[in-house]
């Protein structure tokens, strides 16, 4: 029998490289209050979690790991259908097999991402006497059941076992990454008592010297993996209409994007010299240093079904980058109350035109005594003390 810890993390969602930092994020944060906590490769963990001072722990499995290439372009819906199918049997013999060998090694889990194709293996065969953890993302995957039938029947009968399963299961929880996403799913019916505030980024100190590395020329920066409800195309067109008159403000995409959305990107570009576009998935240094180019960050996200807390804004603002947001929460929040950045209507074009005019005239180092204020509130020590109040609530109540 391995030795027992606090803490066991991993995360179930194996298309998902991007969430690995939030693993590393949540173990150092629980490393720094004192429990023992270990990363175990469920898929990749230690690639992308890769850290000197955590433990990793690592089981064969003998089971082939599961297919995630059902939802990538499918042929068509039979062929889509036969391979969801495929990868939901990969996932549950996968996904049983792993839990098996891993009982007793915790008192306390962490599972990744609550998602839609996720196994319901990870609720039936979990160990009555332990808390279990789940990112609990977006309120709206337990929400529009019918919708998500009507789109996929399979999908939508999942997302019911799951919400189903999920709320009857005292000892399984949602971290959640800010108070606006912890309402919603109050306001869902899910129990207080099963919902622990984790904010989404920490700091262990205040980057400073970091301004004489903006760009000469005035520049933008939009940045993560692309998809259609980023909205690209209307940073593009402002940029593209600004130039007509200015010439002189410059625009890079920076993120992997799908086939599809990626043909509509470069038709808005249409190979405009002040537009450039890299179409890589990006390393943590890369993804820093094309921040730290920049002279602030655009998003210009289509507001969905519910809320979603925005990493690339936390890196910016952890980087002293303002950003040009729409005016919708969370952004309209931080850039209300700390000052951080520039809001416009989602709805015009014409608004966010002259709010990078208006970044612009003020300058990235404008911005820099209010970003300097907000990233106190992301210190290791005030981070972790909240997030330890919560959770250990959270731990103590009767299973």
């Amino acid at each position: 029998m391995q030795q027992k810890y606090d803490f066991i993390l991993f995360e179930n969602y194996t298309d998902a490289i991007h969430h690995y930092k939030d693993i590393l994020i949540i173990a150092k944060m629980l490393k720094h209050a004192g429990y023992s906590v270990a990363i175990i490769n469920y898929c990749e963990e230690s690639l992308y979690c890769n850290n000197d001072e955590l433990t990793f722990l690592d089981f064969k499995n003998k089971y082939k790991r599961p297919n995630t290439e059902w939802n990538k372009q499918p042929r068509n819906k039979i062929h889509s259908l036969f391979s969801l199918l495929r990868f939901l049997y990969q996932q549950h013999k996968y996904a049983s097999y792993f839990l098996k060998q891993n009982k007793g090694l915790a008192k306390n889990f962490y599972l990744g991402s609550y998602h839609l194709s996720m196994s319901s293996v990870f609720f039936t065969k979990s160990l009555a006497n332990c808390n279990y953890y789940l990112w609990g993302l977006r309120s709206s995957r337990i929400t529009n059941i019918k919708r998500k039938f009507l789109r996929n029947p399979i999908i939508g009968l999942k997302a019911l076992q799951l919400r189903k399963l999920f709320k009857s299961k005292n000892n399984f929880n949602f971290f959640v990454s800010d108070n606006f996403i912890k309402q919603e799913f109050i306001d869902l019916g899910i129990s207080k008592n099963k919902l622990v505030l984790r904010p989404e980024r920490i700091i262990e100190n205040q980057l400073s010297g970091n301004i004489q590395l903006l760009s000469e020329d005035f520049s933008l920066l939009t940045i993560g993996l692309m998809r259609e409800d980023k909205r690209v195309e209307l940073t593009i067109e402002s940029i593209k209409q600004l130039n007509d008159n200015f010439n002189d403000v410059y625009l890079t995409i920076a993120g992997r994007g799908n086939e599809k959305y990626e043909k509509i990107i470069e038709k808005y570009i249409d190979n405009n010299k002040n537009i450039v576009r890299i179409d890589k998935f990006l390393d943590n240094d890369e993804f820093n240093s094309l921040i730290e180019r920049s002279h602030f960050v655009v998003l210009c996200d289509k507001r969905q079904s519910s809320l979603i807390t925005n990493g690339t804004m936390l890196e910016s603002f952890i980087l002293n980058r303002p950003i040009i947001a729409p005016n919708y929460l969370p952004y309209s929040y931080y850039i209300n109350e700390y000052k951080i950045g520039l809001l416009f209507d989602p709805d015009d074009i014409e608004s966010l035109k002259s709010q990078i005019i208006k970044a612009k005239q003020l300058g990235t180092k404008s911005f820099l005594p209010n970003l300097k204020e907000f990233q106190k509130t992301l210190l290791m020590d005030i981070s972790t003390n909240k997030f330890v109040e919560d959770l250990k609530w959270s731990m103590n109540k009767k299973l």
